[in-house]
């Protein structure tokens, strides 16, 4: 197998006019172009490598995608001194984006022999494409006046739309408005400032957001080939999604408030933010039972969900000499997610539940509240499990953070390390579930009987019952591999010297340096898969670890020439 990815990017241009100096404009034009391609042979042979026929009598598949991304940004601004007290900045600009992708899949099975290796070798062909295409515009404004140089108020408003396959989404219009005050110049209250107090400033925002459906809500139904009999295929259709046609766009509000201030001459800074935002009308992927004949998940609105939370940021001067430097930085933020109202729909979810009172997303399972053994026959045993599925842990991080620190040698020797956490949250290790219940090959089934305990044994295998006798299914009771994916990595170690200026000159560049270090360095956390921050999920259906690649762990060497 093999997959090549080459992206052929024309260099973003990029032109600045200023006719005068009360005004100012920038137009940038950039367009990226990638192109993957990916095959995958497996040989002929009569010996039986492959676990299918189809597979051992030679079959290649070839996969071309191209993908193009136009985005052309254009800012103006316009600034004015009304008065000596009084200033006035006018800001106006647009933002487009169009992206295109097109994909062609090709199979062949039954080659002649395994030097032929292209599909058009193939006793039976089949093939596939794929096409894409949406385009969104934006026109921003904002005005933002000035008293004194130290009190600013922000009001400014955003249109955008979208389209997909020519169908239009309604237009957005955003609003927003902001004010900002440096009050530690401020006289009347600088003489109540403590001396430490080097800046204070408080600052507050309020504004509008929103997301217009995609177009797959009115894919009711694909095509498909059916077989009309041995020798004949027919054009045909599947139900894909039973769609929603009173979908509506998602509404968001924002407020925002908060200070910062600089202490001892600045050597500390601290930023503190609440933020509460409420989305109306939040788009998610209702499950529906696989029985209903459809293959995807209709889009509904759900009524209101709330996200609100500080966030904190210090930042210190720890050190500052003449051959060496210490500068640290401490962020972290709180998250409270919660469905306040549903609207017109039903609670809904197996695992993930959308339900008032929870997380978007919150795990949910059947607890095993006892065991039941019969130490003359195991096989009698059994685990007693609660009537019904209740809250277990929450999708999303209520806490997470990073610190990181920058030393600095001789003024040219720089070390810089990060680490990052995050808690309260919960993962489906969805790989041990699969290895241990239904493919039964892993470690704990195989050894069921001699390295696990009986509660051990029958948390993860059962059978499962009611108090009252009732069987339950397996797949409702997963307690035991919805793991708490709490972590702190490692993330980066990154050492760089700034080369004398005569090296650099002998590249003929301004500036020339050598970084060495790496990236995802080491993990600590008691998740029992590879890595917590995975995620084989939509953001809609909850968050597991199905056979995924863990993050990689990188080491980089790199050359920096500046021109």
């Amino acid at each position: 197998e093999n997959v090549d990815n080459s992206v052929r990017a024309l260099p973003r241009i990029a032109l600045n006019y200023t006719p005068f100096d009360w005004f100012t404009h920038r137009l940038t034009v950039g367009l990226d172009m990638t192109r993957t391609e990916a095959y995958a042979l497996f040989p002929k042979n009569s010996i039986g490598w492959w676990d299918s026929r189809d597979y051992n009598s030679g079959q290649i598949q070839q996969a071309r995608q191209n993908s193009d991304r136009l985005t052309i940004d254009y800012l103006g601004n316009i600034s004015h001194r009304i008065s000596p007290a009084i200033t006035s900045d006018i800001s106006f600009g647009l933002q487009y984006t169009g992206i295109r992708t097109d994909a062609t899949y090709a199979t062949g099975i039954n080659l002649v022999n395994n030097t032929a290796r292209s599909v058009g070798a193939a006793a039976q062909r089949t093939g596939d494409q794929s096409f894409n295409e949406t385009r969104t515009i934006g026109f921003l404004g904002q005005w933002m006046a000035g008293v004194h140089d130290r009190f600013f108020l922000t009001v400014g408003g955003r249109l955008d739309q979208s389209s997909a396959f020519a169908q239009e989404a309604d237009v957005f219009f955003s609003p927003k408005v902001g004010f900002s005050y440096v009050a530690s110049d401020e006289p009347a209250v600088r003489e109540f400032l403590p001396e430490f107090v080097s800046m204070f400033r408080i600052r507050g925002a309020y504004g509008t957001t929103g997301r217009s459906p995609t177009e797959g809500i009115v894919a009711t139904y694909n095509p498909a080939p059916y077989v009309v009999d041995e020798t004949m295929v027919s054009n045909g259709v599947i139900p894909w999604n039973q769609g929603n046609t009173g979908l509506k766009p998602e509404r968001g509000t924002e407020l925002e408030v908060g200070f910062e201030t600089g202490l001892f001459d600045d050597r500390i800074g601290l930023e503190v933010t609440y933020f509460n935002k409420v989305t109306k009308d939040l788009i998610l992927e209702k499950p529906i039972p696989p029985s209903s004949g459809w293959q995807d998940e209709p889009f509904v609105n759900i009524g209101e969900v709330v996200n609100r939370g500080f966030e904190v940021a210090v930042n210190a001067r720890l050190v500052a000499t003449e051959n060496f430097g210490w500068d640290a930085r401490l962020g972290f933020n709180t998250l409270h997610n919660e469905v306040t109202d549903l609207g017109d729909v039903e609670p809904f979810g197996a695992m993930n539940r959308v339900e008032e009172g929870m997380q978007v997303g919150a795990f949910i399972t059947q607890f095993i509240k006892g065991y039941h053994i019969d130490p003359a026959d195991s096989t009698k045993s059994y685990a007693i499990v609660e009537d019904a599925p209740r809250f277990l842990g929450n999708l999303l991080p209520t806490f997470e953070g990073s610190f990181s620190s920058t030393m600095n040698f001789f003024r040219n020797v720089q070390l810089y390390a990060q680490f990052d956490w995050k808690t309260d949250f919960y993962i489906y290790n969805n790989t041990a579930q699969f290895r241990e219940r239904q493919l039964r090959t892993a470690e704990k089934w195989v050894y069921r009987n001699t390295k696990l305990s009986d509660e051990e044994r029958l948390r993860r295998f059962g059978p499962f019952r009611t108090a009252d006798g009732v069987p339950v299914s397996s797949g409702a009771v997963n307690e035991a591999y919805i793991e708490p994916g709490d972590f702190l990595r490692f993330r980066e170690l990154m050492l760089t010297y700034s080369l004398p200026q005569s090296w650099a000159t002998a590249f003929r560049a301004s500036n020339a340096s050598i970084s060495v270090g790496g990236r995802n360095i080491a993990l600590w956390t008691k998740y029992s898969g590879w890595d917590p921050e995975v995620n084989s999920a939509t953001a809609a259906r909850g968050r597991s670890d199905f056979l995924t690649l863990p993050t990689p762990r990188r080491w980089v060497a790199r050359v920096n020439l500046q021109f």
